[in-house]
């Protein structure tokens, strides 16, 4: 039988040799009266909506099994039904997504055709030993994309990805509720007790780094930049912007997001916008001649495009021959697209920064050029010299906490609980040294 489209659901379908009415879920031909009788279309609504409800599983009920009593069921069973729900779940949210899909991946090359009642505290220590002896993964020039192994947090990460999908599989009575229950408890890699590394603390990006890489970055991503510097809102939340979002009519713009880090826990966001940030976004907006369409992303890759493209002939020494003058296609297969994500926000980014901080001679040499140890070395260099978005939100986090308080910084990011403000809000050393020299 074809495999079943994502999403996809069963058919009604004619068997012809009984002229009954049949559709086919989770493997088994059901029956449903004859062909075409609105009460073989009733019982293929109900089968169908049970089917979805649970998870694209039928209840035991209608199988006449019982999950508690089957041995059957393995590991490969449950990350394939985790699977299909995850796809639906974290549709939106696709960092997730694809941990989730990295954590099942090597749960299944390790213990695929294991039945999941075998499978307790020991084998998901076995996995997590499995995390943190992960082989370095290599570029094809033959440099490390990650040089050892994965950090403590990732793995103890996975560790919760696979554990949830456990409690998800006896949430849907896929597996035995005592199998969760075994795993429950069983905790995550602590610092030093192996050989996962640490990662590093996230630490603001300096200012004068910032106007330093300003002047290497397209226009476009240059206000990205400014924008997200002036209110700390979150890399997927500044590409997302579309005047329809913004609510212009105070003294300080308010901003509220369709989507959100944390719509899942019905929290609201709404974020504050000062003048600084409104004259950015004002020339976005609108002008003399136009004014931008209300579900239009204010900050366009295709626009950043078209400004380098026209930059680039106003370099232009040499004349333009008539071949040269548009072969740009009237519809091209790919080019860039209608908004930023925050990957291609983050990756713009570090191309800016590779610009403003070029090694001082490996730069210049071409890449077939360079040796492997030269390539090493100018990876370690950019690594060391690039920044990312989200420090731009520690930042003003930390700039808003010293002049302003805890209270009010907890307030810019959005945060619920202020303990998460302080993990981006970086202590004021300067207060304790200024009581230092006063009392101490």
């Amino acid at each position: 039988m074809a495999r079943l489209p994502e999403n996809g659901i069963p058919t009604y379908r004619l068997h012809k040799a009984k002229g009954l009415a049949v559709v086919t879920l989770d493997g088994r031909d059901h029956y449903l009266g004859k062909h075409g009788t609105p009460e073989s279309r009733a019982e293929y609504d109900r089968l169908v909506s049970l089917w979805i409800a649970n998870g694209r599983r039928l209840p035991d009920s209608l199988t006449g099994k019982r999950r508690d009593d089957r041995s059957d069921v393995t590991v490969v069973e449950v990350c394939a039904a985790y699977w299909a729900h995850a796809e639906v779940r974290y549709a939106e949210q696709r960092a997730t997504f694809y941990h989730v899909r990295s954590a099942l991946s090597l749960l299944r090359r390790l213990f695929g055709p294991t039945p999941v009642v075998q499978f307790g505290p020991k084998a998901l220590g076995v996995y997590q030993r499995a995390l943190v002896d992960a082989p370095p993964t290599v570029h094809a020039n033959g440099t490390a994309r990650r040089a050892g192994p994965l950090s403590r947090k990732v793995v103890n990460y996975y560790t919760q990805i696979v554990k949830g999908a456990f409690k998800w599989a006896k949430n849907q009575e896929i597996i035995p509720g005592s199998v969760y229950d075994a795993i429950r408890d069983v905790g995550g890699v602590r610092k030093g007790e192996t050989k996962a590394r640490e990662k590093k603390k996230v630490r603001p990006v300096a200012p004068e780094v910032v106007e330093a890489t300003l002047p290497f970055l397209p226009e476009v991503v240059a206000d990205m930049v400014r924008v997200q510097r002036f209110t700390g809102m979150r890399p997927a939340e500044v590409c997302a912007m579309t005047p329809r979002d913004l609510d212009t009519s105070g003294p300080a713009w308010k901003y509220v997001p369709r989507s959100h880090k944390c719509e899942v826990h019905e929290k609201d966001r709404v974020v504050a916008i000062g003048p600084r940030a409104q004259a950015v976004l004002s020339k976005y907006l609108r002008s003399d001649d136009w004014i931008r369409p209300l579900d239009a992303a204010i900050f366009s890759p295709r626009e950043a495009e078209d400004q380098r493209r026209a930059a680039k002939r106003a370099r232009r020494k040499t004349r333009v021959q008539p071949s040269q003058r548009n072969r740009r296609l009237r519809f091209p297969e790919s080019g860039p697209g209608e908004r930023y994500t925050t990957m291609t926000y983050r990756r713009a980014i570090a191309w800016g920064c590779d610009a403003a901080f070029a090694h001082p001679t490996l730069s210049a040499i071409p890449r077939k050029d360079r040796t492997v140890e030269q390539e090493r070395e100018l990876r370690e260099w950019k690594s060391a010299h690039r920044w990312g978005p989200n420090r731009l939100r520690h930042l003003r986090a930390t700039e808003v906490r010293r002049d302003h308080g805890l209270d009010a910084a907890q307030a810019t990011l959005g945060h619920s609980r202020v303990t998460t403000t302080q993990i981006y809000a970086e202590v004021n050393e300067e207060k304790a040294v200024r009581a230092a020299l006063a009392t101490g």
